[in-house]
């Protein structure tokens, strides 16, 4: 007896290289949609092509498509010419959330970069410029990402000083270094999850108005200031956190460019990197673990940032963004991981041409809809989340 093929419609669709065998890429993509965003990267291991599904640039427009909950969101803290604002940033749906402002007493200010964020924790320190005295809050945006709890903890039993590093880890603060109007002092202190101090080792070159951030799950201290009997200098070094001690970093400029105009190091981890950024001359640079040296990437473009930079770099999920203050703007940054260059060669080549390769960059804060008529002035801080 005789036996027919199945037809072409009846066989299943590229059953060897689909998504999900047995059915089409479209619809398995609506499937790989759905999975919570902690269960995404277990399956991107999965295969090659699953790793391609579920990126950022692959999965998001599906998501979007499908009108499913926003799970990339970015905080934003901003000081405006009266207040202090508070927002979310929606990466996906590209909307602006304000939030409600903690209760802070009338009494204490809230001072530029001072405060830190983790994924499930934002912590604000304020000021009392009568008293000296510091009020630490603390608040959880963990799985509602348009409110939090706001809970103030103690000061802590050892000095704590003014313009110390905040840096967030998980769900702790660490508070690096700082100064007391006369002295410059290397203190570490950490708070635990529980509400409670705990003093850590100094650090080699005590800093104040540093920059501080998580890199491969150590903490990071660079740059800053600090006083001496022959007056105020910078601190070019850096320092992390490792095994009880802290093992110092090269400076991430050359002497030539070393300025007092600095007032607070521009640092963010981005894909696994640190990325640096030279106010006034908007030099980039990056961090080579292999070889323990800073390398360069370029410089901003200039069409937004022609008179110098003042403001911060944030770091999304896959783009790279400067946050410009007086006037505000928020610009993509493109960054080539591959083009980096020896940071002296690149100097040399600014002072005999006075030109850099330029970053390209794109001004987005359009996009999310900020209100043209607010003037902010500062930015307090930011935190990239994403919700379960």
């Amino acid at each position: 007896m005789m036996t027919m093929e199945p037809s072409e419609e009846a066989k299943p669709t590229r059953s060897s290289t689909a998504l999900i065998p047995g059915l089409p890429d479209d619809l398995a993509l609506l499937c790989l949609a759905r999975l919570p965003s902690r269960c995404r990267a277990t399956a991107a291991v999965t295969s090659t092509a699953w790793k391609a599904a579920l990126s950022p640039s692959s999965i998001d427009p599906v998501r979007r498509s499908l009108s499913l909950p926003s799970e990339a969101w970015l905080y934003l803290f901003l000081l405006s010419t009266t207040t202090t604002r508070f927002f979310f940033l929606d990466l996906l749906y590209r909307r602006l959330v304000p939030l409600l402002p903690p209760d802070i007493p009338s009494a204490y200010h809230v001072l530029p970069r001072q405060a830190a964020s983790t994924t499930t924790h934002f912590f604000l320190l304020l000021y009392n410029t009568v008293t000296s005295s510091v009020l630490l809050f603390r608040c959880s945006g963990a799985g509602n990402p348009v409110s939090w709890t706001t809970t103030t903890v103690p000061t802590p039993h050892f000095s704590l000083p003014l313009w110390p590093t905040c840096i967030g880890l998980n769900s702790r603060l660490f508070i690096a270094g700082g100064c007391d109007f006369s002295r410059t002092t290397g203190v570490v202190g950490a708070l635990d999850d529980g509400g409670e101090w705990h003093q850590l080792p100094s650090l080699n070159e005590p800093r104040f108005m540093a920059a501080g951030l998580v890199h491969k799950g150590k903490i990071w201290v660079v740059g800053g200031r600090k006083m001496t009997g022959s007056g105020l200098k910078m601190v070019h070094s850096g320092e992390f956190y490792q095994e009880g001690e802290w093992k110092m970093v090269p400076g991430m400029w050359p002497e030539a460019l070393q300025s007092m105009e600095e007032t607070m190091p521009c640092l963010v981890e981005f894909k696994g990197k640190i990325y640096a950024l030279k106010m006034g001359t908007n030099l980039v640079v990056v961090w080579d673990d292999a070889r323990n040296v800073w390398g360069c990437v370029g410089c901003f473009g200039e069409m937004y940032v022609e008179k110098g930079f003042k403001g911060k770099i944030l770091s999304t999920r896959d783009e790279l963004w400067g946050v410009k203050e007086d006037p505000f703007m928020i610009f993509r940054i493109e960054i080539s991981g591959e083009e980096v260059g020896e940071l002296k060669a690149y100097y040399e080549e600014l002072k005999s041409s006075g030109r850099f390769k330029s970053l390209r960059t794109t001004r987005i804060d359009e996009e999310f809809g900020f209100d043209a008529d607010d003037e902010y002035q500062g930015l307090l801080d930011s935190a990239f989340v994403t919700f379960s």
